[in-house]
């Protein structure tokens, strides 16, 4: 199986301004006044921040391979087995991504669930008919289990299987 991989999608670029701005108005706030060392140390920190979440926000990326699936997000590196998938689909974003791109678009994202979590990766933001998304859906659906139809073994069966075997 060849590797699919989902990245340098429009919506998370354009989410990577807003951490962009908010280095903007921590730089203007440092050159208006001479502010305390305190308030320096803060503004540094906070731009520290804003920039390691825009780097994140431009480099994020889902992967389905034939290992497994790789999600990188702005705090995360996940690597989901196929084994360990419960339910995949493309489901509305939440309610800051919404806001964030309010009037622009209505955007949905990928959602893994595993035993243990849901991951919502932002490398797949976007429009809820996304084909390079629903290619993930499906390959991942097809790799793992979710596809699968339990079966139910009547007793006649066991019983004729433990005569015949």
């Amino acid at each position: 199986m060849d590797r699919i991989v989902v990245e340098h999608r429009t919506v998370p670029r354009v989410l990577a301004v807003v951490p962009a701005l908010l280095v903007a108005v921590a730089v203007r706030v440092l050159t208006l006044a001479h502010p305390p060392l305190a308030a320096r140390a803060l503004a540094a920190a906070g731009v520290t921040l804003a920039a390691w979440i825009a780097y994140r926000l431009l480099t994020a990326h889902v992967a389905v391979g034939p290992d497994g699936i790789t999600v990188r997000g702005v705090f995360y590196d996940a690597t989901i087995d196929y084994a360990d998938v419960r339910a995949v689909d493309v489901q509305p974003s939440g309610p800051l991504t919404r806001a964030l791109v309010w009037g622009v678009l209505e955007p949905h994202s990928l959602s893994v669930s595993t035993a243990g979590r849901t991951l919502r990766p932002v490398a797949s933001v976007s429009v809820a008919d996304d084909e390079d998304v629903q290619r993930v859906v499906n390959a991942i659906r097809a790799r793992s289990s979710v596809w699968r139809v339990p079966t139910q073994r009547l007793d006649s069966e066991s019983e004729l299987d433990a005569a015949v075997g």
